[in-house]
């Protein structure tokens, strides 16, 4: 068995030790293509086949740097040049394959909010962290994002939304926000948020619906908890949580997921650790397949299911934006009979990501990160997926979806009062 372990960012990895030199060839080859098709358009009064006469891969990699470098109108370093073709080789792969930096810092700097972007194609706040930057600013979760910086985001999801989630760069960096309090609602005025380096949480929970406008009061054996990330130290924040419910005498969960993009692999497992029922260790929860045609199965290491003392139920919220890490504790949920699940289809992310350093790179913290395998789930929950057939499937670019009556489009409104997604789960776990 080859030794598989989980790296920082979306979805599991595996620690192959080839998988550097394969991944410097891959690149090598595919820089060629870039640089070449970069030659050709700046090539303008030059020969427009000059790439012909190299016999090299290798030499027209060396040529088009050289081209590029003799006949761009500014000048250019090589670093940079390579370190733009790499990002554009990437970019052109997937969604999700693409440079990543880090932070290198003990904390980042935020302004305490997190979005998702909903059916209607707007940027919704799904949180505000208490005395956040944005909190203070007068930011509340179910806002819909109009501007930041002055720039219209809405319709805009590929390149606004990442930074709509941590719009600050530096410390103390001045965001401007316009909001609407409801959807096609009236455009706020600016809103000025000042960023900070703070410890961010993962974990939301509410124990107690007595004063939050539920028409009907809600059952005293339900409680709520949202995940918003799975980051590191989100393990240990659900931990703390799961000890509240059950010390409030809680019997039932609405688990949600709206809104959750995933995050390290690692943090899947313990979470699943959690969530899933079973007798023993080593339940399975993921099956990633590789390129060459291997696969590995990632399984618990602990039995720390919230009702292991006593029997009780689980209904999870998704919606578009629960994705990848999301989605694969939903279908190892789903696979032990763990949960139902209500709302509408999941983003449909079933791949993995691998961060490697990148050798030589200008800026120390340049890495690489790489789409390297895909989910697979057993069939039998291939009931929540569209057209899954055969033993195995995978849910990229196809989601899970609730059946029946547990699909619901749209939430409603903004608060967990008027949310029609709630309420069914609610009548679930009645």
């Amino acid at each position: 068995m080859k030794k598989n372990s989980f790296f920082k960012n979306e979805g599991m990895l595996d620690d192959k030790s080839s998988a550097r030199s394969t991944l410097y060839g891959v690149l090598t080859v595919l820089l060629c293509l870039i640089f070449l098709f970069v030659g050709y358009f700046l090539g303008i009064n030059v020969e427009r086949n000059w790439w012909k006469k190299s016999s090299s891969e290798y030499e027209m990699v060396l040529q088009a740097l050289n081209f590029i470098k003799e006949h761009y109108y500014k000048d250019v370093s090589g670093e940079d040049l390579v370190e733009g073709a790499v990002q554009g080789m990437l970019n052109s792969l997937d969604n999700y394959s693409g440079i990543y930096m880090e932070s290198g810092g003990e904390g980042v700097a935020t302004i305490g909010i997190y979005i998702s972007y909903d059916v209607c194609g707007e940027f919704r706040v799904e949180h505000v962290e208490e005395n956040s930057p944005a909190y203070l600013a007068g930011v509340r979760s179910g806002d819909f994002i109009y501007s930041v910086n002055g720039v219209r985001v809405e319709h805009e999801f590929t390149q606004t939304f990442s930074t709509l989630m941590n719009p600050a760069k530096r410390e103390g960096e001045e965001i401007v926000l316009r909001v609407r309090k409801e959807r096609g609602g009236a455009i706020s005025g600016d809103i000025k948020v000042v960023s900070s380096v703070r410890e961010e949480d993962y974990v939301y929970q509410i124990n107690d619906f007595s004063n939050m406008g539920f028409d009907t009061p809600v059952p005293q054996d339900v409680g709520y908890i949202k995940l918003l990330s799975f980051t590191s130290g989100a393990e240990d924040e659900m931990r703390e949580a799961i000890q509240s419910f059950h010390a409030n005498g809680k019997k039932k969960l609405v688990l949600d997921l709206r809104g959750n993009l995933g995050g390290e692999g690692g943090v899947l497992v313990k979470m699943a650790e959690f969530f899933i029922k079973s007798e023993s260790e080593g339940v399975p929860v993921i099956k990633l397949k590789y390129k060459d045609g291997t696969s590995y199965t990632y399984k618990t290491e602990n039995n720390e299911y919230i009702f292991k003392n006593g029997e009780g139920k689980i209904v999870v919220l998704v919606n578009g934006n629960t994705a990848s890490a999301s989605e694969a504790l939903v279908g190892a949920m789903l696979v032990n009979n763990s949960c139902e699940i209500v709302g509408s289809t999941t983003y449909g992310k079933g791949v993995a990501q691998s961060v490697y350093p990148f050798p030589n790179a200008q800026n120390p913290a340049f890495k690489i990160k790489l789409t390297v395998g895909e989910y697979e789930f057993l069939s039998s929950v291939s009931e929540y997926v569209k057209g899954a057939t055969g033993d195995t499937y995978s849910i990229n670019d196809k989601g899970f979806t609730p059946k029946g009556a547990n699909y619901i489009l749209n939430r409603g409104g903004n608060f967990l009062s008027e949310d029609r997604q709630f309420s069914r789960a609610l009548e679930l776990l009645s």
